[in-house]
């Protein structure tokens, strides 16, 4: 255990802070992304990245964020982000907590993404009608770049 740290925010199921995981995601994340990228064949659908881990940490961190994860949102490029819109019934899983939470989440995330001015798309409907809306915002997405 690290000096200093605040055992009350330790992660039981793993070896290291809590405060720290981001940080270590956004750096396994990247070197993944990038090896995955050499075979893409047209998009690489990244579920997450820095800034999805940048607003991870500032909402359950009380606004703090490693300063390597805000660097790794500067560094790492992205086209185009499709933002779910929270919508459908909250699920249980390892990684989503705070069902009450789920609209402020989602304004965290709309709000950076214009802050750093980034292209997206709010996606929105039920499975099959999502998809389809996914679909479509990548489709006109492709046809503003020609």
């Amino acid at each position: 255990q690290a000096t200093g740290m605040d055992t009350e925010n330790t992660d039981r199921r793993a070896r290291f802070p809590v405060v720290a995981r981001p940080r270590l995601r956004a750096q396994l994340l990247s070197a993944g992304e990038n090896e995955r990228l050499l075979s893409a064949e047209k998009w690489l659908f990244c579920d997450t990245n820095a800034l999805v881990t940048q607003v991870w940490s500032q909402t359950h961190f009380e606004g703090y964020c490693a300063p390597e994860i805000k660097k790794a949102v500067q560094d790492y490029h992205y086209d185009f982000y499709l933002l779910t819109q929270p919508d459908l019934p909250w699920v249980r899983d390892d990684l989503r907590d705070r069902p009450a939470a789920r609209e402020e989440m989602f304004e965290s995330f709309k709000y950076q993404l214009d802050k750093h001015n980034l292209p997206y798309a709010l996606v929105g409907g039920k499975h099959t009608s999502r998809l389809q809306n996914a679909i479509t915002a990548l489709k006109k997405w492709e046809k503003s770049l020609i």
